[in-house]
């Protein structure tokens, strides 16, 4: 599973871990502890999984220590709704869309980011986005449309501008946004 993309993604502001039993069934035994996280608006699939790291680890601690003094570690049982699949994103998932709102368009960039990255067409362009911000524009562009501010690129979406920050070329190379439209 890939909770990280799918958090990104779907614009959650909070996440978090959970430090729960082992049953036969995945994700399903009783939670022993949680720790909440509040995603920062900059925070990509791999800034977030270091820190979601750095909260498991914590609750791992605690429960050695809890165990090392004789505390049972029983926990409450999980919700029976509200769990969602979190499934590995696959080129559709990974793939940006210009017929999307703005904002979504963003997520998905971090939600892919840094690798491998969202795919994007740019004119007869085919590069990989890793960074990218909502902004402004003029009317009168048809998604997918692109101009050139003051030297950063903006791509039409659905009801906005998006910013290309970051562009690698299928090679992996990182390219100057600007330079596709030359």
């Amino acid at each position: 599973p890939d909770p990280f993309f799918w958090t990104l993604l779907e614009g959650d502001r909070e996440t978090g871990v959970t430090l729960h039993r082992l049953e036969r069934d995945y994700d399903t035994g009783a939670i022993i502890d949680v720790k909440r996280y509040a995603i920062p608006q900059d925070t990509n699939a791999w800034r977030l999984a270091r820190a979601l790291d750095r909260l498991a680890l914590e609750l791992l601690v605690s429960a050695a220590e809890r165990l090392s003094r004789g505390e049972p570690l029983e926990g409450s049982p999980q919700p029976k709704t509200g769990a969602t699949l979190a499934p590995a994103p696959g080129l559709w998932e990974l793939s940006i869309d210009w017929n999307e709102p703005a904002e979504r368009v963003v997520n998905r960039v971090r939600a892919g980011a840094p690798y491998p990255g969202c795919v994007a067409q740019l004119g007869e362009n085919t590069v990989v986005v890793v960074r990218a911000r909502v902004a402004q524009g003029p009317k009168g562009f048809e998604p997918a449309e692109a101009f050139i501010d003051e030297g950063a690129v903006k791509v039409r979406a659905a009801d906005g501008f998006v910013e290309l920050l970051e562009v690698r070329d299928l090679d992996e190379r990182h390219v100057d946004p600007a330079s596709l439209f030359e």
